[in-house]
């Protein structure tokens, strides 16, 4: 292995910066399987913008591959999955703990089975490689964390069900269809997600189903959905209601009193469609479906696409349909929400009657509907048209920003909606 002659940028340090590691300031592109060293010296200062120079070489040492799984192709792809729910099945903690390492693409070759293994603590670090093929989620649970991972070429027509004894795990994502882990960064899909299915749906995301976080602060950063997703949940066929959370992002995010929830620099660029056939509430949003119990933290988060929704058409039941550019319903006890700097570029758009009083349509530029949190919006942009098509006979909360706002504490300070509104009564 030797040494290795690189050259390293120092990133974001101003003048004279001081560090007692020099390898603390730098950014390395893709070091997969391999720890790096630098010399010591003791020169503390760094000057930004020019290249550090050691006396002497930086070595890499390379990690004991027992430590790791390293992922080469789509062999060792299923030998992790094989691995880690074997450990599962045999309480092998140190298994369970183990990383995985991405060192090239994977193309998924035939069916995909989703690894289902909750217990699995620790990070899949992709390296800004990418997984291509996937016909099923990645994972059905897991409570590991993510970094620098890419789904490609994504193409889910059918429901996976992991829990048969349990309709509400029915859910569909590309990454995990219920997370439960530290944190999701530096990820994105892309491809298609086209469900037509009469069996009761409950999440359903471009990215993750449901992020489920009792007991810790959590964050998603730097992640980005082009997936498309058209689904049409025909749930008035079985007489099994959904109340589907569907989000460019995340479906649902659901925490506890006390623990935070931060979403950073994520973007949806793909059309949300829902079909007319639920008969059950319904909650779509840009960034987010529904967000709950937990107290979120939003910062330059933004959806450029459109989002399509439609009325049940033959809906006798009472039905609730929540759109949101960025959320369709944030529903927590809390004091220090905050949306901040976030844009909505997309149109919303729903189609069909509101037949009865039975019937509500929550539509914001930003939020469907707000409450009980104590949400600071600043900063925050609307610029996508809303649109109602269709008799209205329910009640309508619509506005450019927030359709409706349930919350005394809620403010709204240098935000403006540059869409227009058409078609509310």
């Amino acid at each position: 292995y030797g040494e290795l002659y690189v050259t390293l940028v120092v990133d974001e340090v101003t003048d004279n910066t001081e560090t007692e590691n020099p390898m603390d300031l730098i950014t390395v592109e893709r070091v997969m399987y391999a720890t790096v060293k630098a010399p010591a010296t003791d020169n503390k200062q760094l000057k930004a913008g020019v290249v550090r120079e050691f006396s002497t070489p930086i070595t890499f040492a390379p990690i004991n591959t027992e430590e790791v799984f390293v992922i080469k192709d789509y062999e060792s792809l299923k030998k992790f999955k094989e691995e880690i729910e074997a450990a599962q099945t045999n309480t092998n903690t140190e298994v369970l703990s183990k990383n995985a390492v991405m060192t090239n693409d994977v193309v998924i070759e035939g069916d995909w089975t989703p690894i289902n293994c909750k217990s699995w603590t620790g990070t899949f670090k992709g390296n800004g490689y990418a997984i291509s093929g996937l016909n099923y989620p990645l994972f059905a649970q897991v409570s590991g964390a993510f970094d620098g991972l890419h789904l490609t070429n994504v193409n889910i027509t059918e429901l996976y069900i992991y829990d048969s004894s349990n309709s509400s795990t029915n859910r569909i994502a590309p990454l995990a269809l219920a997370f439960f882990g530290p944190y999701i960064k530096n990820c994105s899909t892309s491809g298609n997600i086209n469900v037509t299915t009469s069996v009761k749906v409950r999440e359903l995301s471009g990215i993750v189903g449901i992020y489920s976080h009792a007991s810790a602060d959590v964050e998603v950063r730097n992640c980005v959905n082009n997936c498309e997703i058209n689904v049409n949940l025909n749930d008035n066929d079985t007489g099994t209601q959904s109340y589907p959370y569907i989000g460019g992002i995340i479906g649902r995010v659901q925490g506890s009193a006390g623990n935070i929830f931060v979403i950073d620099n994520c973007t949806n660029s793909a059309t949300i469609t829902v079909g007319e056939k639920r008969e059950s509430n319904t909650y779509v949003g840009g960034i987010l479906g529904k967000i709950e119990k937990s107290e979120m933290q939003m910062t330059n988060c933004t959806n450029n696409e459109t989002i399509n929704m439609a009325a049940a058409a033959d809906n006798t039941r009472s039905t609730g349909y929540f759109v949101g550019g960025l959320v369709a319903l944030y529903e927590a006890s809390m004091t220090n929400s905050s949306a901040t700097n976030c844009i909505n570029n997309g149109e919303l758009k729903f189609t069909g009657a509101l037949k009865s009083s039975k019937h509500s349509l929550f539509m914001g530029g930003l939020f469907g509907s707000i409450r009980n949190t104590g949400t600071a919006i600043n900063q925050c942009t609307n610029n996508g048209n809303i649109s109602i098509t269709g008799t209205s006979n329910g009640t309508e909360y619509i506005d450019g920003l927030v359709g409706q706002n349930k919350d005394d504490n809620a403010t709204i300070s240098d935000s403006v909606s540059n869409g227009t509104i058409t078609g509310a009564k």
